[in-house]
């Protein structure tokens, strides 16, 4: 967003009870809406069903816990070492989610001075270069106890090496689509790659966590 269109979504201090919004050089600049009548012409993009993900899930699951976990039932005979690697990867994400996300949101408001006014006199409608940021930090929300949870219980009751290696891609993966995402200003989302590494970034989720259950069903069984 160029410095005009910034300054037209700026909140006027002389307006208290009014909030001052110019569509005009955001509609001029290509950046009031992120499709075109072109790109909602086309067909949505459709998902499989889910029985062909949960079968997908299955065999990621049967991989994860055949070719990389111990002996079922077992627990890490090393834990600190074991389990370092998944930690680490843990708290990496949480210090680039609180400095790119999380303070990333409060930067990008700050930016078109969105904090200047009461909270009863923000505009309705943002530029869409705060929607994005906002839209990352709550989707790495949503992903966050999903992938602790796969973690934790992945490496503990399975194997923490394989677990570390798949926790640290996804902490890649998910910086990848938070860059990726927050930087599509006036481009639509199919266009933009977020879906290449949104993609493998849950079957990775799904394939600690389904390596998980069938552990422990062959660890029950036997």
């Amino acid at each position: 967003v160029d410095d005009s269109a910034r300054r037209d979504w700026i909140i006027e201090r002389k307006t208290p009870r009014a909030v001052v919004v110019n569509w005009t050089s955001l509609i001029n600049s290509g950046h009031a809406c992120m499709t075109s009548t072109d790109d909602i012409a086309k067909p949505p993009m459709g998902a499989p069903p889910w029985p062909v993900f949960l079968l997908i899930f299955i065999v990621l699951g049967c991989i994860t816990s055949f070719g990389f976990g111990r002996e079922p039932g077992t627990l890490p005979q090393h834990p600190v070492h074991e389990l370092a690697l998944p930690a680490i990867a843990c708290a990496l994400f949480a210090i680039t989610y609180e400095m790119f996300d999380v303070m990333g949101v409060g930067r990008i408001k700050n930016k078109f001075r969105i904090y200047d006014r009461p909270r009863l006199n923000w505009p309705s409608t943002f530029p869409e270069e705060v929607q994005l940021m906002d839209a990352v930090q709550r989707n790495q929300v949503e992903q966050w106890p999903a992938f602790l949870t796969a973690t934790f219980l992945y490496s503990t009751l399975v194997s923490g090496y394989a677990g570390g290696v798949m926790a640290m891609i996804w902490v890649v993966l998910r910086r990848v689509y938070a860059y990726l995402y927050r930087n599509s200003v006036g481009s639509p989302m199919h266009g933009t790659g977020v879906v290449k590494v949104t993609v493998p970034a849950y079957f990775l989720i799904a394939a600690m966590s389904m390596g998980t259950v069938i552990h422990m069903l062959r660890a029950l069984l036997d």
